[in-house]
């Protein structure tokens, strides 16, 4: 491998980024097979999931027996990187970002200084504008200055401000911790995992003093259930901080099992898809378990789809078979749909066809947990108890058995006994199909390396620097007739975002009627009660004992519970939360969006020559257009609506307390209702301003750049012969490159 690079070497300064992203792929790929060439290191598990996805109830029931160990220990407040291991005394090591890392930080804070500087001034013109046309003067408010600057304020722009702001509040002198070599980690000691928890709160406490430069964790717990085992908990591959997601991808290139992890009624969505499909095939990774967690709330939402004539037992059976099969059915329809338009998907084609004959896992970690615990539960567990008997009407777990079955978490424990069994064969494997993802990502870089020289040779050869001036004057003449049509696709994708959103609008709006019941229980009780008849005329009633006599009455009181309306209120926001990001993934076709501006600009260009060096150069700039329409994330805050219920009813009410349950369930489904009708206003403006912004830029972006290729062009065309010589040099190495590739593994 050392040969690989010291060749490459050769090529020079002309394509310096190419060659940097080859040297990072040939380092990384040193890495991996490094740590696989240890036989007697630990099974590596990478669990995967989004925040509230269940993966510590996950692993506490798969490592430690239901025993809450890891949400205590492990669980960092921050979308830091986090491996559990075994030692024998328990400990911490932090990692902090690199110089080179916080410094890349330090520039995505000042652009968006500058991005908000200049949205700002924007807006100062256009109010003084308006003020002299006679409108009246607006406030002019940080709100108002970052939501006209949406469409150029990134997630990692947006991001890197908010940590290099809390690090100049905090005071903290930066230097003096970030990372300067490999072995650079801070080390704190514990006596317990309940003292390391307080120790961590510095480093990964949502206010913790170096909580905002801390990339990685390390935790060792001295517990005997950890060995043998290598935890890998990641915050997922689209954190906003770009530094933590590439080391988040990097660290899935030498783990043996992924276990991704997703709730059930969210099943299979957009960041479990940029894991699956974009990472694991091109690591290399064959063993991966798809778990869908709490499915139990699934069984809960589609009783009401199973016949009632059954017995409860047999709904409660029914129920889940049909979680599984729908599951499994949506599945296997959107992975097909996904192979179907990838490319490459021929590359890797192992990991590829496994990915479309995976099925979900269902499990229920809550439903375990108390099985486990069923002699000792504990006041919260009676209550989770309570609400898993209410799943199913007419049905209760009676018996632990019964329960651990239902959870289906021996499913998932089989399958990584017999991963753990054949650890040998699988760090094999694993070491196999690294070298084999290594060579296609290291072919698909160099071949595309290859094309860019054989289209700059192509390019001298037919051109003196008349043609090239005279070319680049034609270009620019189509792009200036086309810009309209340009301008018009983004106009395109801008009205079809805007029926997108109303349609989920009508959706949920259709929605919410179904989940505004309380389920509400009624009982007829016959009450005895002494009536009194009065005294009588004269007295007579009290002389004669008659006064007084028993009477009975039929008692009607209603009883609703607290947690069936919360369970409500979580899976109306379910229905809502996954219809929004839906609705926002399919707004947000960027590949489509590509291939449209690329068929346009093509046909506009056509017949100019060589075309070859214009697709790299178009290439480049259709990612940059698309880039500039941010994808804006979900924020939807299941607390604040079942806080609302909960602060003011806990467990069982009645009577007059039920209609105020009512009240309340309403008033958090309106609340609901209201923060989606405003996330779907704020993301819609977000999106459409992205495509405007990139429609306005588009043309004037790709005009500079094709002035400034054809400059360069130039340059090379005074010394013709010796920038052909150096470039047909180029493709020799390449080529020596890759005949020596095939017999490469180091």
């Amino acid at each position: 491998m050392n040969d690989v690079q010291k060749e490459l070497v050769t090529l020079g300064v002309d394509f310096k980024p190419q060659l940097d992203e080859i040297a990072e792929v040939i380092e990384q790929h040193q890495k991996v097979l490094q740590a696989l060439e240890d036989d007697g290191r630990d099974l590596s598990i990478a669990l995967v999931g989004v925040v509230k996805s269940g993966k510590s109830s996950l692993l506490n029931a798969l490592l430690f027996d239901g025993e809450e160990v890891l949400p205590h220990a492990a669980t960092p407040m921050t979308a830091a990187l986090t491996y559990i291991r075994y030692a024998p005394k328990c400990r911490a090591e932090v990692e902090f970002f690199t110089e080179k890392e916080w410094e890349k930080m330090l520039e995505y804070a000042r652009e968006y200084e500058r991005i908000y500087a200049d949205a700002e001034a924007e807006l100062r013109k256009a109010d003084a504008d308006a003020e002299r046309r006679g409108g009246g003067r607006r406030e002019l408010t940080r709100g108002r200055v970052v939501k006209h600057s949406q469409g150029r304020l990134t997630k990692e722009y947006v991001a890197a401000k908010e940590i290099v702001d809390s690090v100049m509040k905090s005071g903290l002198d930066v230097s003096r911790y970030l990372k300067r070599n490999e072995s650079d980690r801070v080390v704190v000691p514990a006596k317990s995992p309940t003292d390391l928890v307080g120790k961590m709160r510095d480093y990964v406490g949502k206010d913790g003093k170096f909580m905002p430069i801390v990339c990685a964790t390390s935790i060792y717990l001295n517990d005997e259930r950890l060995k043998g085992y290598e935890i890998v908990d990641t915050p997922g591959i689209n954190d906003p901080v770009i530094f933590r997601g590439v080391r988040t991808s990097k660290s899935l290139g030498r783990v043996d099992v992924v276990v991704s992890v997703s709730m059930a009624s969210q099943f299979f969505e957009e960041a479990d898809r940029g894991l699956l499909c974009e990472v694991l095939p091109l690591e290399g990774i064959k063993n991966f378990l798809l778990v869908a967690s709490q499915y139990d709330r699934a069984v809960g939402e589609v009783e009401c789809e199973i016949d009632h004539e059954l017995a409860p037992f047999e709904r409660l059976v029914e129920s889940a078979l049909k979680v599984e099969e729908d599951l499994a059915l949506y599945y296997t329809s959107e992975m097909g749909k996904i192979i179907d338009r990838t490319d490459n998907a021929g590359n890797n084609s192992v990991c590829w066809d496994k990915l479309k004959e995976a099925q979900p896992i269902c499990v229920s970690a809550l439903a375990y947990s108390i099985s486990r615990h069923w002699d000792r539960l504990s006041v919260d567990e009676h209550a989770q108890l309570e609400l898993l008997n209410k799943l199913i009407p007419g049905y209760s777990f009676s018996d632990a058995e019964v329960l651990r079955q239902f959870s289906k978490m021996s499913h998932v424990q089989e399958r990584l006994e017999r991963i753990k069994s054949d650890k040998l064969g699988i760090i094999s494997e694993k070491k196999a199909n690294a070298v084999a993802g290594f060579r296609m990502k290291l072919e698909n870089l160099l071949n595309a390396l290859r094309n860019q020289v054989a289209a700059r040779i192509s390019m001298l050869e037919s051109n003196d620097v008349k043609s090239l001036k005279d070319k680049l004057k034609q270009q620019s003449s189509a792009l200036r007739a086309g810009e309209a049509t340009i301008r018009g696709i983004f106009e395109d994708f801008k009205s079809e975002a805007h029926d997108v959103f109303m349609d989920a609008l009508h959706t949920i709006r259709s929605a919410k009627s179904s989940y505004g019941k309380t389920n509400v229980r009624t009982t007829l009780e016959t009450k005895r009660y002494r009536h009194d008849n009065g005294s009588g005329f004269l007295w007579w009633r009290d002389l004669t004992g008659t006064r007084y006599e028993w009477r009975t009455r039929t008692v009607t009181t209603r009883y609703a519970n607290t947690y069936d309306a919360v369970n409500t209120i979580e899976s109306f926001l379910d229905v809502v939360r996954r219809e929004l990001e839906e609705t926002i993934r399919r707004t947000v076709n960027k590949k489509v969006l590509r291939e449209r501006l690329a068929d346009t600009l093509l046909e506009l260009l056509e017949g100019f020559a060589d075309t070859e060096p214009d697709l790299v150069l178009l290439k480049a700039q259709l990612q940059m257009a698309v880039s500039k329409v941010d994808v804006p994330d979900v924020k939807l805050e299941d607390e604040k609506y079942t806080r609302m219920i909960t602060d003011a009813f806990q467990g069982e009410v009645k009577n007059s307390s039920v209609d105020r349950l009512q009240e309340l369930q309403h008033e958090a489904l309106a609340c609901i209702m209201s923060d989606f009708l405003k996330q779907v206003s704020q993301n819609q403006h977000v999106i459409e301003q992205g495509l405007v912004k990139a429609g306005d830029e588009f043309t004037k972006q790709l005009t500079k750049e094709l002035s400034a290729g054809t400059e360069r062009d130039i340059d090379d065309l005074k010394d013709k012969e010796a920038t052909l010589k150096r470039l047909k040099s180029y493709l020799l190495v390449i080529d020596k490159v890759f005949c020596g590739l095939q017999s490469v593994v180091m």
